[in-house]
């Protein structure tokens, strides 16, 4: 297969585990475009300061979003093509080759992220009975609502709850400006295993410190910003958890990162018409990272 780096003329082959994604729809090219308004007579009325973001949908351009003259598009492809460069260059081939790409597009495209699932990067979770493996994610938006991101994380591949690395440090960003470009990929791909084994360290000992179930209840009910509905949904959640992993903390996380990872009829996306459930998503990741970092889930580790 040929793959083009966006804005640049050469051309590679490739023949790997990345290929087969090479065209998918979150690599599409963006374009910046001046943007105009007409008056009630038919004339152009410049928008100064401001240009649109647009998409090349089926060969007709497919507006993102109206942006600031000094906003950058940060290119997914290019992003992920340096990204892909980078993992070829660190991983042997069984690791390369063990790796999945699984993509997510919302708001009509203006979001986009890609995440790389490294499956020969695994651990062994056997107080709980699962695995986890490794992950690296990249996203970007080209409406301006937030800016471009790239970290680490890990994926529990019973239940495909995933989790950003829980110290926030871990993820590098990076805003939409004339220095929005990344030159981390290298520090990016060296971080992995280390925060790998740390979160697995982490979790490990999670799945090792015992909880009353009045302990679960009141830590759920005392997380930030979190509503009685949502509360009461959670703790059904973490009631299954337990069933399934014991009554450890380990289980509570297993519920909070359910959340974070499915659209389910638990905790349903609320559709806006506007195929926001990646957005959503992307936004209770957030939110769990917040919650492990509360005092109230602290409190309850240190008890």
């Amino acid at each position: 297969m040929t793959i083009t780096q966006a804005n640049d003329n050469n051309v590679f082959h490739l023949d790997d585990v990345f290929a087969k994604h090479a065209s998918s729809s979150v690599l599409a090219p963006v374009v910046q475009r001046p943007l105009e308004g007409v008056s009630r007579d038919g004339g152009r009325l410049p928008a100064h300061g401001v240009l649109g973001n647009y998409a090349a949908v089926d060969g007709k351009p497919h507006f993102l979003g109206a942006v600031s003259d000094s906003y950058k598009v940060a290119q997914m492809r290019d992003l992920c093509f340096d990204a892909e460069q980078k993992m070829r260059q660190a991983f042997d081939a069984r690791t390369l080759n063990s790796v999945e790409v699984h993509d997510r597009i919302a708001n009509g495209g203006a979001f986009v992220s890609r995440e790389y699932r490294v499956m020969d990067l695994a651990e062994e979770l056997r107080e709980v009975g699962t695995t986890v493996a490794a992950t690296l994610k990249i996203s970007t938006t080209y409406d301006g609502s937030s800016a471009t991101r790239i970290g680490c994380g890990t994926l529990d591949l019973i239940c495909t709850n995933g989790m950003t690395a829980t110290n926030l440090a871990d993820a590098i960003t990076k805003r939409h400006t004339k220095s929005a470009t990344f030159t981390s990929f290298s520090v990016w791909l060296d971080n992995l295993m280390p925060t790998f084994t740390a979160e697995v360290e982490q979790m490990k000992t999670w799945t090792e410190t015992p909880v009353e179930w009045s302990e679960v209840e009141n830590v759920v009910r005392a997380l930030p910003n979190m509503s009685e509905t949502k509360a009461d949904r959670m703790i059904d959640r973490a009631r299954q958890e337990v069933s399934d992993r014991g009554l450890n903390v380990y289980a509570l996380t297993s519920a909070m990162t359910y959340y974070s990872s499915h659209d389910s009829d638990e905790f349903p996306v609320r559709r806006t018409g506007n195929d926001n459930v990646a957005t959503t998503l992307e936004n209770r990741a957030e939110e769990v990272q917040r919650w492990i970092s509360s005092a109230p889930f602290q409190q309850l580790l240190a008890a």
